[in-house]
């Protein structure tokens, strides 16, 4: 029980560095215009339109390998039942993607 409970936890952890890994490259390769105030959501909503479509899928394969490696992580760690744990990690990389919506 400990071991699966540790093994989805690092699931999580897993899962969340792969997302900023792969967000903080989109920053590298797409950065916001000079000037632009990360406070102001007008502007952050103009900055954010007006970036290329390859950002966008960018922003996809980061909440994509979250899940996956995440899941992936979780169950070649637990003890026994590798699909539920794998499950738990996907429905909290859900529901924290969903959560993460209302951010500009």
């Amino acid at each position: 029980m400990l071991r699966n409970v540790g093994a989805v936890i690092a699931g999580l952890v897993a899962g969340m560095i792969v997302n900023l890994a792969l967000v903080q490259l989109n920053t590298v390769l797409f950065p916001l215009p000079d000037g632009v105030d990360l406070t102001d959501t007008a502007q952050m909503r103009d900055a954010i339109q007006d970036l290329p479509g390859v950002a966008w899928i960018l922003v996809f394969a980061a909440h994509l390998g979250q899940s996956f490696v995440g899941a992936w992580v979780a169950a070649r760690l637990g003890a026994s039942h590798w699909m539920t744990l794998a499950m738990i990690v996907g429905v909290v990389s859900l529901g924290a993607g969903i959560a993460a919506l209302p951010m500009p």
